[in-house]
């Protein structure tokens, strides 16, 4: 799943390249899947930063931070 999510920030930054914003939602991003397995939302109060999680099982996530380019959750 992070290799999907991994494709996913690299689209994100592109937009991002090409706009000098991150998209509101995923709808922004033609032929981006927008109902899952993984969710992206952007931070309204600093729009510089978003988040991606997926669910890893048993109620968990795993959720990538692009402030602190790191990902956080289960090991």
């Amino acid at each position: 799943m992070r290799f999907k999510a991994a494709q996913l920030r690299a689209r994100l930054e592109s937009y991002h390249t090409a706009h000098g914003k991150y998209p509101v939602s995923l709808g922004d991003i033609p032929g981006t899947p927008l109902n899952g397995p993984i969710y992206y939302q952007r931070d309204f109060d600093s729009p510089e930063v978003y988040y991606l999680s997926f669910g890893t099982g048993f109620g968990t996530i795993e959720q990538y931070d692009s402030k602190t380019h790191s990902w956080h959750g289960p090991r």
